[in-house]
């Protein structure tokens, strides 16, 4: 499956949100791109800008279940994206703001997985969980930080990314036989026409990523959110274009 969200493009994913649509003002390469707005005000006696702790969302979302030949989703995966984050003058701060970018669900919703950044830093993060359990590899301050309970043989690199230029990011999931620590995750980055390769900044064996579940990827959701933790001001813009979705990869840039 693949789109770059021009006209004719054979996979066409679902969008939610009042601020999203494809815009041909960027692209990483053809005409059009997804774009999306994020605007929360941060005054806390004004009712429109809603509660201290809350998030917005927007999305492009690929279904994967009996109706398309996938009734039990993908158990391998692949997913493909390019972003560009651009931050408005008046989100004066990135402390206490996380982004949502890539989102895997099951379709019973018993577990998920995310990449996306860390809250109040412009590092990378990706983290699975189910139930009250979670995983997490953090892409920050120190080289690595794995929890020993779930995850066998686990590397991170640190890698920053700045607003305005396009980036290739992609991740591979292999969920674990259900019950046993037997799972593989990676996660891929290239800034485009700086960094001369991808950089494997997450790479992790025998990891339990679902549990017991025994259901695979139904839900592949391209974007999401800006989370923020306490009245932060949040105006930005995020575009997204050449999706794909394979189960053999790294599909790469």
């Amino acid at each position: 499956f693949a789109t770059g969200f021009e006209a004719g493009d054979p996979a066409v994913p679902s969008v939610s949100g009042p601020n999203v649509a494809v815009t041909s003002a960027m692209a990483h390469s053809g005409s059009n791109s997804l774009h999306s707005t994020f605007n929360i005000c941060g005054d806390s006696t004004n009712p429109a800008c809603g509660v201290a702790h809350q998030d917005q969302g927007g999305y492009a979302k690929f279904l994967f279940n009996s109706t398309n030949g996938y009734p039990n989703g993908f158990d391998h995966v692949f997913v493909r994206a390019y972003v560009r984050f651009h931050f408005n003058p008046a989100e004066t701060t990135q402390s206490g703001l996380g982004r949502k970018l890539l989102y895997f669900l099951d379709a019973n919703n018993t577990w998920h997985g995310v990449a996306a950044t860390t809250i109040g830093s412009p590092n990378l993060i990706l983290s699975f969980n189910y139930g009250t359990q979670a995983i997490e590899d953090t892409i920050a301050n120190r080289v690595e930080l794995c929890y020993p309970k779930r995850i066998g043989n686990c590397t991170t690199t640190q890698y920053t990314y700045v607003p305005d230029a396009w980036y290739y990011i992609e991740v591979e999931v292999q969920v674990n036989t259900p019950g046993a620590a037997d799972g593989t995750l990676n996660m891929w980055v290239q800034r485009v026409g700086v960094d001369p390769a991808p950089i494997n900044v997450v790479s992790a064996t025998n990891v339990n990523i679902r549990g017991d579940a025994t259901t695979g990827i139904g839900w592949i959701q391209i974007g999401d959110q800006v989370d923020r933790q306490n009245w932060q001001v949040v105006d930005e813009s995020r575009w997204w274009d050449d999706i794909a979705i394979s189960t053999a990869g790294p599909i790469g840039p």
